[in-house]
């Protein structure tokens, strides 16, 4: 869960907003339909926020770099967060190693530095051991609540962690609206996929917001949180 919302924060950051239905929860149709309303709206907002790109065509074609001068550090640093979670996290689920991205060494380019994280096998699964700066934390808390916004299908709430330009909140109020209408993602086999995921989703943030809230709130800080992450992927569907 930490790893997917980081994941999504900094990417909404670099102008990838087609990751937004990505989240398998709602079906708007027309993801690849060019003259769609919310497509239009979306690119207008990136021509917006990132007018740099704005001669480079279509926001699900490019965006800038994750390291590029343009990127907000917020970004970033969530980048750097998310890269030694899942290196730690896959080195320990697959010892001998792999090609994927996930399995090479943590390139950290923000500005609050690295952290480490100890992995162990409990009967529930795998727990992870993070040792986290207070910046981690509130890193971590904002894009959970970015992440809860976007599954709640409140694109405007999410964009104001983003900007205070009227013109783009205004242009993420008529997106909201939109998605609104969608209804869950459904199959054949499973007509409740979506609804069934979202409630997951926001059970898994609600439980994860909780733990920090207090952490923050009691201002005890003891060496480690401890987040369970399960033996299998949750957000993949089964017997489809």
């Amino acid at each position: 869960m930490i790893i997917n919302s980081l994941d999504l924060y900094s990417r909404i950051w670099i102008g990838q907003y087609d990751r937004i239905d990505d989240l398998g929860i709602y079906d708007n149709g027309n993801r690849w339909n060019m003259g769609a309303k919310s497509h239009v709206l979306f690119q207008r907002i990136r021509d917006l926020m990132i007018p740099s790109l704005a001669e480079y065509g279509d926001y699900t074609c490019c965006s800038l770099g994750i390291w590029s001068d343009k990127t907000d550090v917020k970004a970033i640093n969530a980048y750097d967060i998310q890269q030694r979670l899942r290196y730690e996290v896959s080195w320990f689920r697959k010892p001998e190693g792999d090609i994927s991205v996930f399995f090479d060494e943590p390139w950290i380019r923000g500005n609050i530095g690295a952290f480490s994280v100890f992995c162990e096998q409990t009967d529930g699964g795998i727990n992870a051991i993070l040792y986290l700066l207070f910046k981690h934390l509130t890193i971590i808390q904002t894009s959970l609540e970015v992440y809860r916004f976007l599954i709640n299908r409140n694109i405007d709430t999410a964009f104001k962690y983003y900007t205070s330009d009227e013109e783009v909140l205004s242009l993420a109020e008529e997106l909201t609206i939109i998605y609104k209408r969608y209804d869950y993602l459904s199959f054949p086999a499973d007509r409740t996929f979506g609804k069934k995921k979202y409630t997951d989703l926001k059970n898994k943030i609600a439980l994860l917001m909780e733990k920090i809230r207090k952490t923050i709130d009691e201002a005890v800080w003891v060496d480690f949180i401890r987040i369970n992450i399960p033996p299998t992927n949750p957000f993949l569907p089964t017997g489809l």
